[in-house]
Protein backbone atom coordinates (compact mmCIF):
# COMPACT_ATOMS: atom_id res chain seq x y z
CA UNK A 1 0.00 0.00 0.00
CA UNK A 2 1.47 3.52 -1.11
CA UNK A 3 1.62 6.11 1.63
CA UNK A 4 0.85 9.62 1.03
CA UNK A 5 3.92 11.07 -0.38
CA UNK A 6 4.02 7.90 -2.50
CA UNK A 7 0.28 8.76 -3.98
CA UNK A 8 1.04 12.82 -4.21
CA UNK A 9 4.06 11.70 -6.54
CA UNK A 10 2.30 9.41 -8.46
CA UNK A 11 -0.65 12.11 -8.72
CA UNK A 12 1.60 14.76 -9.68
CA UNK A 13 3.29 12.14 -12.51
CA UNK A 14 0.16 11.72 -14.25
CA UNK A 15 -1.83 15.70 -13.90
CA UNK A 16 0.09 18.16 -11.49
CA UNK A 17 -2.71 20.35 -12.56
CA UNK A 18 -5.38 18.42 -10.28
CA UNK A 19 -6.71 20.11 -7.55
CA UNK A 20 -9.80 18.72 -5.47
CA UNK A 21 -9.92 21.88 -2.89
CA UNK A 22 -9.99 19.40 -0.37
CA UNK A 23 -6.36 18.21 0.09
CA UNK A 24 -5.20 19.48 -3.39
CA UNK A 25 -4.70 23.57 -3.65
CA UNK A 26 -3.33 26.87 -5.55
CA UNK A 27 -2.47 29.11 -2.60
CA UNK A 28 -3.76 33.00 -2.71
CA UNK A 29 -2.04 35.93 -1.96
CA UNK A 30 1.49 36.27 -2.08
CA UNK A 31 1.86 32.56 -2.67
CA UNK A 32 -0.32 32.58 -6.11
CA UNK A 33 1.00 30.40 -8.13
CA UNK A 34 2.41 27.76 -5.52
CA UNK A 35 0.26 24.78 -5.46
CA UNK A 36 -0.45 22.85 -1.92
CA UNK A 37 -0.89 19.16 -1.32
CA UNK A 38 -2.01 18.30 2.28
CA UNK A 39 0.06 15.06 3.01
CA UNK A 40 -0.90 14.09 6.35
CA UNK A 41 -0.74 15.44 10.21
CA UNK A 42 -0.49 18.92 8.70
CA UNK A 43 2.65 17.94 6.37
CA UNK A 44 2.24 20.01 3.56
CA UNK A 45 3.98 19.57 -0.07
CA UNK A 46 4.25 22.78 -2.14
CA UNK A 47 4.97 22.78 -5.72
CA UNK A 48 4.42 25.14 -8.96
CA UNK A 49 4.06 24.54 -12.32
CA UNK A 50 6.22 25.83 -14.83
CA UNK A 51 3.74 25.76 -17.99
CA UNK A 52 6.99 26.39 -20.51
CA UNK A 53 8.86 23.06 -19.74
CA UNK A 54 5.88 21.41 -17.37
CA UNK A 55 8.57 21.19 -14.85
CA UNK A 56 7.39 20.31 -11.13
CA UNK A 57 9.52 22.34 -8.06
CA UNK A 58 8.55 20.48 -5.00
CA UNK A 59 9.19 22.28 -1.68
CA UNK A 60 8.26 19.76 1.82
CA UNK A 61 6.97 20.69 4.95
CA UNK A 62 7.44 18.66 7.54
CA UNK A 63 4.38 20.60 9.57
CA UNK A 64 1.82 23.02 8.53
CA UNK A 65 3.87 26.46 7.26
CA UNK A 66 4.03 29.00 9.55
CA UNK A 67 4.29 31.23 6.24
CA UNK A 68 0.28 30.31 5.58
CA UNK A 69 -1.07 30.54 8.81
CA UNK A 70 -3.89 32.94 9.48
CA UNK A 71 -2.79 35.84 12.00
CA UNK A 72 -5.56 36.06 15.11
CA UNK A 73 -6.48 39.14 16.08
Amino acid sequence: MAGPCQRAYDQLCVDPYHEDGVRWIELAGRYAGIRQHELAGGQRLWYRIETGHRIVIVQPHTAHPKATERKRS
